[in-house]
């Protein structure tokens, strides 16, 4: 397996504006915390298929070690102990929902641990099971296929852990700034926007994935790459990007960009753009750390509709994709800060904050939705 081979997170909150305006105007979220039932007051911190209902609307985060909370009764309902590193961290349900899988990371040391807890929903953790220490950094996706490793250390790839037989487990591709998972023929297509060293220019990224294994990746150069921002993300026709201080959307056709529409919202970075229907976005901003909700008007012109203050600070995500911001529901979302998780509610295209969490923090991962 590679580099494996060398060694292998009760409140109620007032809603903050019934009708939050289109600028960064709206003021500071103001939103007392208190601790879910059985958390700590001190805080410690995309999406893939859901299962079946369960009997609650279930979360997974990070409390110390990872914890399941309950989101109606605001209760953590299991934990299991934290592993040895204190870095930057990704998690994700196996596609069965019988395991959590987990990378932790310590970057001053230069390694990462990959290591899987045993799950059963709604709520119960069991053992946990090391896979062993991976060099640099990483994110996980698991898939049908096996369950895919994106690595930045002594080399740039993705790996196919537990591959059938045969199967391609290795191909040398950019850390994902931004992934979607598509069905393509008999298979997935991971469809991904990455830089590419040293300059840094943007690029289109798209790799199969079926019962051969990884497919060889495809790469554009996307026109004007290099001026890409350093936190823009792609979701489905849209790039999200920054410039002079203003979010710009642009339509992505191909290689080429469409000329950027200003949406008139102030912000330094994006670091989540995730996809609500065909008509509507989210993105979780972390300059300052906010949500906004952007739609199509009548004639396809892309607005933001609503934005939604958070509490704390946004982590960055500079290097991979973010797992701050989750869709919960239709109309219902969940973003992670250091001060807690919040859960966003539409209404009318227009996002309001509900209710915050202390004690749990991002990447997160949500059983029901």
């Amino acid at each position: 397996m590679g580099s494996l081979l060398t060694g292998l997170r009760a409140v109620s909150a007032t809603v903050l504006c019934a009708a939050l305006p289109l600028l960064l105007g709206c003021g500071d979220a103001s939103v007392t915390l208190v601790p879910a039932q059985g958390t700590s007051t001190a805080p410690p911190p995309f999406p893939l298929p859901v299962p079946p209902s369960t009997a609650t609307r279930a979360l997974v985060g990070f409390s110390d070690g990872i914890a399941v909370l309950d989101l109606d009764a605001r209760r953590i309902l299991s934990r299991s102990p934290r592993g040895p590193l204190w870095g930057p961290r990704d998690m994700a349900f196996d596609r069965d929902i019988s395991r959590v899988l987990l990378v932790e990371s310590d970057l001053d040391l230069g390694y990462s641990e990959l290591s899987s807890v045993s799950f059963t929903p709604p709520s119960s953790f069991g053992a946990r099971a090391p896979w062993g220490s991976i060099d640099g950094e990483a994110r996980v996706v698991p898939t049908p296929f096996g369950v895919v490793l994106f690595e930045r250390g002594y080399d740039t790839r993705a790996q196919l852990l537990e591959a059938p037989p045969g199967a391609a487990e290795g191909r040398a591709v950019e850390p994902p700034m931004s992934l979607e998972l598509a069905p393509s023929g008999t298979g997935l297509s991971f469809r991904m926007l990455t830089r590419a060293p040293p300059a840094g220019r943007a690029h289109r990224v798209e790799m199969p994935l079926d019962a051969d294994g990884l497919g060889l990746p495809t790469s554009v150069e996307l026109e004007g790459g290099g001026a890409v921002g350093p936190s823009a993300r792609l979701a489905g026709p849209w790039l999200a990007d920054v410039s002079r201080g203003t979010l710009v959307l642009r339509a992505v056709d191909g290689s080429h960009l469409g000329p950027p529409r200003s949406l008139e919202l102030k912000t330094s970075r994006v670091e989540h753009f995730v996809a609500l229907d065909d008509t509507t976005w989210a993105l979780l901003l972390s300059g300052p750390s906010a949500v906004a909700v952007v739609r199509l008007d009548e004639t396809g012109e892309p607005y933001v509709s609503g934005l939604v203050p958070l509490p704390g600070q946004v982590a960055v995500a500079d290097v991979f994709f973010s797992r701050d911001l989750i869709v919960l529901g239709p109309g219902a979302l969940l973003a992670a800060t250091d001060e807690g998780v919040f859960e966003i509610t539409l209404v009318d295209g227009k996002p309001a904050l509900l209710q915050g969490f202390a004690g749990l923090s991002g990447p997160l991962a949500a059983l029901d939705r």
